[in-house]
């Protein structure tokens, strides 16, 4: 009986000496999670502000392209009303430079009109005169003078 306790008191310090080790594992393993855990919560949380700044800064590059985009919008509208403008002057010019051109025209058919109209008086009027006049006065231009 003696063998009996001894081996049964082997055995219970054995089962205790486990327990204790499984009791010390547990508790590694439990410190384990919980750094896990904080480890997790920390990255979570840099993740989170990491997402944040990204938010922010993406909203802040795409509020400055849709201002660019504005601004270049704006520039266009303008050039194309300086377009209209300067087409409507060019057009405006182009029609007074037809004018002017149909007045020159005018102008050059009523002077060649009164220059002929002047030479055929005046050839009228040299053919009218008698020829011993013309011989008197010499030439017929100056005859007409």
């Amino acid at each position: 009986m003696c063998e009996t306790n001894r081996y049964a008191a082997e055995r219970l310090a054995l089962a205790d000496s486990m327990a204790k080790r499984a009791v010390e594992q547990l508790r590694a393993a439990e410190e384990r999670v919980s750094k896990a855990d904080a480890a997790r919560v920390e990255a979570e949380a840099a993740f989170t502000q990491l997402c944040e700044q990204h938010e922010r800064e993406y909203a802040a590059k795409l509020e400055s392209l849709e201002w660019f985009k504005k601004e270049a919008f704006d520039r266009v509208a303008r050039a194309e009303n300086r377009i209209c403008k300067a087409e409507t002057r060019a057009i405006a010019a182009e029609q007074r430079v037809q004018r002017v051109e149909l007045s020159f025209k005018r102008i050059e058919d009523a002077v060649k009109t009164k220059l002929l109209a002047a030479a055929r008086e005046l050839t009228s009027e040299i053919a009218d005169r008698p020829a011993a006049k013309l011989k008197t006065t010499g030439s017929p231009v100056s005859a007409a003078r």
